[in-house]
């Protein structure tokens, strides 16, 4: 795949440190740009392609959308940086929403996530305070209490 970096400011460079994710914007073509927090309620959730309880987790929330109306729009898929970047972008873009958006420095999110080998895993923050966690997917109730902790459901 031949993918071309379209920059945010700075040319397409982030200062060592700071948090920062590839965006997919087209079918070859990721934008870098710095990660900026969400105000409110958010949900971080780590996704790796190719996982299948990523996939069905992700299947639950498109089936359930009605139920997730008003999560949705507040659920961020982050994909590590250290995946086979074809594999990433193809997730992107087949899994349109909730937003997925590629690490660019993992190094830079270790105080948010300790393990990038266990996914799915969902952090629930409200104004940038996590509130809660969930490791793994086994069903939607432990996903449900979390989204409770944060208003948003």
């Amino acid at each position: 795949i031949d993918v071309a970096l379209r920059g945010a400011a700075g040319g397409g460079h982030v200062e060592p440190g700071k948090m920062a994710v590839y965006q997919v914007t087209g079918k070859n073509t990721l934008r870098l740009e710095e990660f900026s927090w969400p105000k409110g309620p958010a949900v971080m959730v780590l996704i790796t392609s190719g996982c299948n309880d990523c996939e069905q987790m992700h299947q639950h929330l498109m089936e359930q959308a009605a139920l997730y109306k008003k999560a949705l729009p507040k659920i961020y898929y982050l994909l590590p940086q250290d995946g086979d970047l074809p594999s990433l972008v193809s997730w992107s873009t087949a899994h349109p929403r909730p937003a997925s958006r590629i690490v660019y420095r993992q190094a830079a999110f270790e105080a948010l996530i300790d393990d990038w080998s266990a996914t799915p895993k969902a952090y629930f923050f409200n104004n940038i305070e996590l509130r809660d966690r969930m490791d793994g997917w086994s069903g939607p109730e432990r996903f449900h209490r979390g989204l409770k902790t944060i208003g948003l459901m």
